[in-house]
């Protein structure tokens, strides 16, 4: 349920952020795909895909979709495509995950939050909120796993839960 992804530099988040879908960089194969993704802002945005979980470090990982791999003496090499030089160098390379467990930074721009209810995208830049229906949607990202209380519709808390971008 976790997939490398593609975020400008001048993009700002946190561990915790909600990402949307922004454009396909690369497809190579039915199973190695690459998009560039921006941090979610707009409420019940049909475009998410994830919370951003890690960074990756370039120059230890390639994205299958943009790399090549050829033999020199007998020894193998792998780069990036030229074709996708400048997306890759111009990004940075992040994890997001989609489906599963972990955490997802929340505000209370939707009201408290109970254990059990529906996430969505808000207003606030990477930040969920609570849904208004208990429908699964396809703007639903997640479903908390516990319950938290704000004392304004800003405040942001990071709450534990199950993904269901993916």
């Amino acid at each position: 349920g976790s997939h490398d992804a593609l975020i400008d530099y001048s993009e700002v988040f946190e561990f915790g952020d909600i990402v949307i879908d922004f454009e396909v960089i690369a497809k190579n194969g039915i199973n190695d795909v690459i998009t560039k993704v921006r941090v979610a802002n707009t409420i019940n945005d049909a475009r998410v895909v994830g919370v951003i979980s890690n960074k990756i470090d370039k120059t230890k990982h390639m994205p299958a979709a943009m790399s090549q791999t050829y033999v020199v003496d007998g020894r193998s090499f792998t780069t990036i495509k030229p074709e996708y030089l400048e997306a890759y160098n111009s990004t940075r390379m992040i994890t997001i995950n989609s489906l599963g467990e972990g955490q997802i930074n929340v505000c209370g721009l939707g009201g408290d939050i109970q254990a059990g209810d529906y996430i969505t995208s808000s207003t606030l830049p990477g930040k969920g909120m609570k849904q208004s229906d208990n429908l699964m949607h396809s703007y639903t990202v997640a479903k908390a796993r516990e319950s938290v209380t704000f004392s304004s519709p800003e405040e942001v808390k990071q709450i534990a839960c199950i993904y269901h971008c993916g």
